[in-house]
């Protein structure tokens, strides 16, 4: 049951995130459910995972030179050690973690597309504006992404995300001290 769940929700956030793709809106919630699926499943599932819908998305539908969502989604499983440690702080601190990750998938898209971003990185003003715009559209996507497939892991009693982590003692809602 947790590897279909782990299958169809990565499937359908790829589909999610490829339609927003062909609308021209920059949304990587795939990201944030490689990083939900990777504390509660094996890295070696979620490495083969990442690696297929990486590739899938890079080559094969929008024939990029550079698979750049493979690169991410495999360093985002390998950073699941260091990660590990917030994970038990609560919702508020992981939603912060994703408003990080799509601000720094952006830099890397925008980066590496410089010459055809040129005039949105000269305009400082519109640079600034959408680095803070994604920083908070990762936060809510993260927090939302987290609400809906902890309850929905719950009522299939399968492994929860914010207990995947070290053990709290006080934990709460938002933020939660570990002991």
């Amino acid at each position: 049951m947790k590897l279909f769940f782990t299958i169809f929700t990565i499937t359908f956030l790829a589909i999610i995130e490829i339609m927003f793709g062909n609308f021209g809106i920059f949304f990587p919630i795939l990201s944030l459910g490689i990083i939900y699926f990777a504390q509660t499943n094996s890295r070696l599932f979620m490495l083969i995972a990442a690696l297929i819908t990486g590739i899938v998305i890079d080559i094969y539908l929008y024939h990029r030179a550079i698979p750049i969502n493979l690169f991410i989604f495999v360093l985002l499983i390998f950073l699941q050690k260091p990660y590990k440690h917030l994970i038990d702080k609560g919702l508020a601190i992981n939603s912060l973690i994703g408003g990080i990750i799509f601000t720094i998938i952006y830099l890397i898209n925008c980066g590496i597309s410089f010459y055809n971003n040129w005039d949105l990185i000269s305009n400082l003003f519109l640079f600034f504006s959408t680095i803070i715009f994604n920083f908070c559209l990762g936060t809510v996507a993260m927090m939302i992404l987290l609400i809906t497939l902890e309850s929905i892991a719950e009522k299939l009693k399968l492994p929860l995300f914010l207990q995947s982590g070290h053990r709290a003692i006080h934990r709460s809602f938002f933020y939660s001290r570990s002991k």
